[in-house]
C-alpha cells in the first residue's frame, strides 16, 4: 500500500499548538511492518530531503508526526520512524472545556486537594512618614485588594 508523505521542517517548540512548519518535499512510501497510528514506520526511497526534515504529515491518517529516527536500510531505501503530534493533528483550538487545574493561576474557589491553602494571620507594622497630632484621632487601615 503506497502512502503520500509530506516532509516539513518544524521551527516551533513541541508544546506549541499551531506549529511554524515549512514544506520541504512530498514523497511516497510504504508501511514498515505492522505499525500503529501513534508510532508510524515508513519505508521510502532514499532522498537527501528526508535528512532535512524533522516533521512529516501522512494524508491517509490525517496526522502530523515528529521524526524520531531515520535509518538507512540499503543504498536505495530509508526507514522513517515518527511519533504522532496530537496538538497539530487534532485542531484543539476548536474544543471547549473546563480547565480544572492550571500551572500558574489557581482558582481558590475550586475545591482542589492538590493545592495547599493556609489561613495564617499576617501582622505588618509600618511607621508613618510624619508624626501624628497629639489630639485623639483614629486611623483605619484596610487590607486586601490588588
Amino acid at each position: 500500500m503506497s502512502i503520500n508523505i509530506t516532509l516539513y521542517n518544524n521551527k516551533s517548540d513541541n508544546i506549541v499548538v499551531s506549529k511554524n512548519i515549512v514544506s520541504i518535499k512530498s514523497i511516497s512510501g510504504t508501511f514498515f511492518e505492522p505499525c500503529d497510528v501513534q508510532n508510524a514506520k515508513i519505508i521510502a526511497k532514499y532522498d537527501t530531503a528526508i535528512f532535512k526534515a524533522n516533521y512529516f504529515y501522512i494524508s491517509d491518517f490525517s496526522r502530523y508526526y515528529y521524526v524520531t529516527n531515520v535509518t538507512i536500510l540499503d543504498g536505495r531505501q530509508v526507514e522513517i520512524t515518527g511519533h504522532c503530534d496530537v496538538l497539530m493533528s487534532f485542531d484543539i483550538k476548536k474544543i471547549t472545556g473546563v480547565v480544572a487545574r492550571q500551572e500558574n493561576n489557581w482558582n481558590m474557589y475550586y475545591n482542589d486537594s492538590t493545592v495547599r491553602q493556609y489561613a495564617y494571620t499576617r501582622t505588618q507594622i509600618k511607621k508613618f512618614p510624619t508624626k501624628l497630632p497629639t489630639s485623639n484621632q483614629y486611623i483605619m487601615t484596610v487590607a486586601g485588594g490588588n
